[in-house]
């Protein structure tokens, strides 16, 4: 299985008005990116680049994703996903950062360097540091969203409590919130 990273998706119908609000249409775009560190989506067309505050991309996310815990295909023989070594992403567009999971991810892998099918380059690791970094956020805030929205951190609609992820970052959680 190879799963993609995804901190994720957009309502298509809330960001086709929000590319209306800038004279886009689904149509007329070529690509996006997000830029690490810079908090904005960056839409393509054949003409420009577009650069929209996250802030105003963040009301086009759809409801689900507030509440998945899982940005790296944690389950997958092979995640993979767009590179952001060292915040050049410049640098680093066109690269995917592969994390194998499995010793059947790591027979693809091997496969495929064996028959020069993909490109490879060592990631620095710092890079690793930084998607943990992202993975645990994304854990973070699902798990708050989750609470909020059942109202108990007992009922945590599809997570037990006795799963030790959770009970990780709950307890981050409750550090949190007796530091403000």
């Amino acid at each position: 299985v190879i799963g993609l990273f995804c901190g994720w998706t957009l309502s298509i119908e809330s960001f086709g008005r929000l590319l209306h609000q800038y004279g886009l249409s689904r149509e007329a775009l070529a690509g996006m990116d997000i830029p690490a560190g810079k908090n904005v989506l960056e839409l393509y067309t054949k003409e420009s680049v577009i650069v929209v505050p996250m802030v105003e991309v963040d009301s086009c996310v759809r409801m689900a994703c507030r509440y998945c815990i899982d940005s790296t295909a944690e389950f997958a023989d092979l995640s993979v996903g767009a590179a952001r070594f060292g915040g050049e992403c410049d640098e680093m567009r066109g690269w995917n950062q592969v994390i194998v999971r499995s010793q059947c991810g790591k027979d693809l892998i091997e496969l495929a360097r064996e028959k020069g099918i993909l490109e490879f380059r060592e990631a620095p690791e710092s890079a690793l540091q930084d998607l943990k970094n992202a993975a645990a956020e994304k854990k973070r805030k699902a798990l708050k969203n989750i609470v909020e929205k059942s109202g108990s951190v007992k009922n945590l609609l599809y997570l037990s409590t006795d799963d030790p992820v959770v009970r990780k970052y709950l307890s981050v959680e409750k550090k949190r919130k007796r530091k403000s």
